[in-house]
């Protein structure tokens, strides 16, 4: 007995790691300490996460995806803060009055190129493939190829974040002036976005059109295409760093609560726990193997948050549709809710490729006459039209299926109502949890008349 029970445990042990393996959630599995304070960071072409060190002496650090941290340094890096990865695989910093170009594969020979900033900021790349940044009053693309900057002055007043949107503009904050400019890469067309509230810091730019910002007034925003501003409120959280995960949410390091927040696209706020109390969150960047990277302050770490999962955009597919009678008499009770045997009517046979909420959508069949494109309800003046079969909604079922076969009983009714006589077609569409709706299959029958 004792050796069942233990078996039995055991079993069960077994079990409820796959069961915690299967609804594993994103968490904070990592801290790993920096030899300075970290700055800015950003994912590399070479797999590995960069971050820039305060510091006059103090350069890069390169971090693998298992957390091990080298540090680099040149006499070219002077306290680097915003990085980027080109292109070209090679990386990218900014610092006061120039940027510094390295290659992951050789970190310490750099070559600096002279550019006026007075306070460096965050850099991106931009749609037209050339490097992007801001400081002070000016903006500056940058070419990979030659290093040699073109500046726009005069647009913004306090650059802070910098982001290239999906729409093809590039995005910076303006702290200064309470707002999110948007910029043509050419340079020519600035449209300034008010966010009405509080000094925006940071910006990262997310699908359709819309990049989210972060606010010491603690506060989360977002523009879709430039409208107006939505604002999330976090309590407390004074939010700084922001980008967008594989998730397709925008995850904040948020420094006051020493917690990461993570808001979705349609304005559901939630955090996630897990970092040392009193660690300073400051900045953060999505990493390889669906992660995120947060660059702790306060205690000189770097923290990594793993099990981030990518949306679903698989459609469920339907496939088998057959009906066990195509020609059946309508039964005397209702369709059930529930599969079970039924003295007549027919069964709806499928198999579905994932889980799924399934319509079936009964429609009959009359004749129709082709007009405008459309098979619509026969007239005098269609008569020398093209005969075509038009189908008419009669009632929907709506049922929840498990992945593969299913099976559902049909006695010819909706609710109470029975479907006269004549020919019909069953049109099963499935849409599962993500809201992936697949493509609808149909099949025709016939309501035989009782006799």
């Amino acid at each position: 007995m004792t050796k069942l029970v233990t078996l039995l445990a055991a079993a069960l042990a077994v079990a409820l790691t796959a069961a915690s393996a299967a609804i594993a959630a994103p968490a904070v599995d990592g801290e790993f300490g920096l030899p300075h304070t970290p700055n800015r960071v950003a994912p590399g072409l070479d797999g590995n996460m960069w971050v820039t060190l305060q510091g006059a002496n103090e350069g890069v650090a390169k971090v693998t995806p298992d957390g091990t941290v080298t540090p680099y340094t040149s006499a070219d890096f002077q306290s680097p803060v915003g990085i980027v990865a080109a292109p070209d695989g090679t990386m990218w910093v900014t610092q006061s009055n120039a940027v510094v170009k390295f290659s992951p594969a050789n970190p310490t020979a750099t070559t600096l190129f002279a550019v006026d900033i007075v306070q460096a900021q965050s850099m991106t790349v931009g749609p037209d493939g050339n490097l992007w940044t801001a400081s002070a009053d000016k903006i500056f693309k940058i070419p990979p190829a030659t290093g040699v900057e073109q500046t726009f002055p005069g647009i913004v007043q306090g650059a802070r974040g910098i982001a290239s949107g999906s729409d093809g503009r590039i995005w910076i904050v303006d702290f200064a002036t309470q707002s999110i400019f948007s910029l043509t890469t050419d340079g020519v067309t600035a449209t300034p976005h008010p966010v009405g509230s509080g000094n925006p810091q940071e910006v990262a730019a997310g699908p359709g059109g819309q990049v989210a910002y972060t606010s010491p007034s603690n506060e989360i925003g977002r523009l879709t295409n430039g409208a107006a501003g939505l604002q999330t409120a976090t309590p407390g959280a004074d939010p700084f760093g922001v980008t967008l995960g594989i998730d397709q949410a925008y995850w904040t390091a948020q420094f006051a609560t020493n917690n990461i927040g993570r808001l979705t696209t349609d304005g559901q706020y939630t955090t996630l726990p897990g970092l040392t109390a009193g660690s300073g969150p400051r900045h953060i960047a999505a990493g390889p193997n669906n992660t995120i990277w947060v660059t702790l302050e306060t205690t000189k770490k770097i923290a990594r948050v793993s099990g981030l999962e990518p949306p679903d955009t698989t459609t469920p597919v339907v496939s088998g549709l057959s009906l066990s009678a195509k020609i059946f008499r309508v039964g005397r009770s209702q369709t059930p809710a529930i599969a079970k045997r039924v003295p007549v009517g027919t069964k709806i046979r499928f198999t579905l490729s994932e889980a799924a909420t399934v319509t079936l959508k009964i429609e009959r069949a009359s004749a129709g006459r082709r007009s405008a494109g459309k098979c619509v309800r026969p007239r005098k003046s269609l008569r020398r039209k093209r005969k075509c079969t038009r189908y008419t909604t009669a009632g929907t079922l709506t049922r929840t299926g498990p992945a593969g076969a299913n099976s559902v009983s049909f006695s010819g009714r909706i609710d109470r109502k029975a479907l006269k006589p004549g020919a019909y077609r069953v049109v099963v569409t499935a849409v599962d949890a993500a809201g992936n709706t697949g493509t609808p299959v149909s099949r025709s029958f016939r309501i035989k008349s009782r006799g």
